[in-house]
């Protein structure tokens, strides 16, 4: 299991390469789980830009959630697993749009 989603983090970071290389501007929002499979200094290195966690968020600066938000033309839940992606499709909010890990 541990191997399984390292390995879709790595994949992650190539999706976020290839958006970088395409043109695109990519912010990263990371939950506190993420954080222990890749550390948000590889996406900061991938995008040139502050990866919004829990840790980061900043109410006096445009790094928070909100802001983040606010420019995206597109929002990609990377890995992609079925437990976000119904939560999502029933409009439940405890995913990283509100930065919130729960057991």
């Amino acid at each position: 299991m541990e191997l399984q989603e390292a390995l879709q983090y790595i994949e992650a970071c190539e999706v976020v390469r290839l958006f970088i290389k395409s043109g695109a501007e990519v912010r990263v929002v990371m939950s506190r789980s993420a954080t222990k499979f890749i550390s948000p200094l590889t996406f900061e290195a991938l995008t040139r830009e502050k990866v919004l966690t829990d840790e980061s968020e900043d109410w006096s600066s445009n790094l928070n959630h909100i802001d983040y938000a606010k420019g995206a033309d597109i929002f990609l839940i990377a890995p992609g697993m079925a437990i976000p992606s119904i939560s999502l499709s029933k409009g439940i909010g405890r995913l990283l749009f509100l930065l919130q890990d729960r057991p």
